[in-house]
């Protein structure tokens, strides 16, 4: 008798969530407001939740823009796909080809460093002598060709790039240098590099890389050099710290503006923020780190969606999880868990259900 009672009041409820209970139209809105308000100074934004697998915001994410060193990101991923990260690279003549007022890692022809060493001279101090003598080793060794001259290699190296654009379904895309200087045939598209970056935050040399503020670095030939992170919010004596911060990648020249591609990761839950164009430095590092604040402080108890309301949608997604209709994701635990006993239960369902139409008050 108490399962058909059961069965008879899911029922009931399902179908009052159908038929008589409209999700507003405001609450996605809001809470993407609240996020464009941040961005009032930042040309072109997309804020992505890695772990659900989606994105909470976007901005002109379909632009056509310069990237300027964030390109090194796609040059890290390139060159790591073909060398092992303990390839030993001899400096070259290569690093000459960078252009003036460059960033620079102060690498010297005849210094040996392991791939994984002038990734971090690229990633941390931005060095466009590292990612030319990136490029053209990593084009030398895939083509079978060590006589390659220095911008024969890098257009070879630009070709891989391309390639692997391609494969990651980057359409809008197209790279004529490995270190990001400006260029109109050099753009992307904030929707492109987002798929660069879940890229890049999956692999664990890039990301134990862009996680360190500053370091000594010793060379296979023997030199050492301290570089620092040109990514404030992983610099503890920065105004713009933010403890959950991870990486990624910082960029500046004239037609991109400020740039920022930046990860953190807070309580199992990992968000990515692409930020092009920022005119300020708070523009990129003050209001990026505010979103991460705003989404990890983001009203909890029963609000599944994280839009800042209680909606029908969440009611019912936590209705159907009360009764093994849905899957129980942590997130969803934790956010439909409304008397907090570690279990969503019909009585969850059932609050949640009555704030979605005004008659309960969590």
């Amino acid at each position: 008798m108490k399962t058909a009672k059961k069965t008879v009041l899911v029922f009931v409820l399902c179908f009052i969530i159908t038929v008589s209970v409209i999700i507003p139209a405001s609450a996605l809105t809001e809470y993407q407001q609240k996020i464009s308000e941040f961005a009032t100074n930042i040309n072109t934004l997309v804020v992505y939740d890695v772990t659900n697998g989606k994105a909470l915001f976007a901005k002109n994410e379909k632009a056509h823009i310069s990237i300027a060193s964030t390109t090194k990101l796609v040059t890290s991923l390139v060159a790591l796909k073909y060398l092992s990260p303990d390839h030993v690279i001899t400096v070259g003549n290569e690093i000459y080809l960078v252009k003036p007022n460059s960033s620079l890692s102060l690498i010297r022809p005849g210094h040996q460093l392991k791939l994984r060493t002038l990734i971090a001279a690229m990633l941390l101090p931005s060095g466009n002598d590292a990612a030319y003598t990136v490029a053209v080793n990593v084009a030398r060794v895939h083509s079978g060709d060590s006589a390659l001259s220095g911008t024969a290699a890098v257009n070879y190296f630009c070709n891989l790039m391309n390639e692997y654009a391609r494969e990651l379904g980057c359409n809008n895309t197209y790279f004529v240098n490995p270190e990001g200087w400006d260029d109109p045939n050099h753009f992307s598209t904030a929707e492109d590099m987002t798929k660069f970056a879940l890229a890049a935050v999956k692999n664990s040399i890039i990301t134990s890389i862009a996680n360190i503020h500053s370091n000594k670095f010793y060379f296979y030939s023997g030199e050492n050099i301290t570089w620092n992170n040109s990514n404030e919010l992983i610099n503890p004596n920065s105004p713009y710290y933010y403890p959950y911060a991870h990486g990624l990648k910082t960029g500046t020249t004239y037609s991109a503006g400020k740039c920022l591609v930046a990860n953190a990761v807070k309580d199992g839950r990992e968000i990515l923020i692409l930020a092009y164009g920022c005119k300020e430095e708070a523009d990129r590092f003050g209001k990026v780190r505010d979103i991460f604040q705003y989404i990890y402080s983001a009203p909890t108890l029963g609000d599944v969606d994280e839009s800042g309301n209680i909606s029908a949608a969440d009611a019912r997604l936590v209705l159907r999880a009360s009764v093994n209709l849905e899957e129980i994701t942590p997130i969803l635990k934790a956010r439909g868990d409304v008397n907090k006993d570690g279990k969503l239960s019909s009585e969850d369902a059932r609050t949640i259900l009555r704030a979605s139409v005004g008659l309960e008050t969590i």
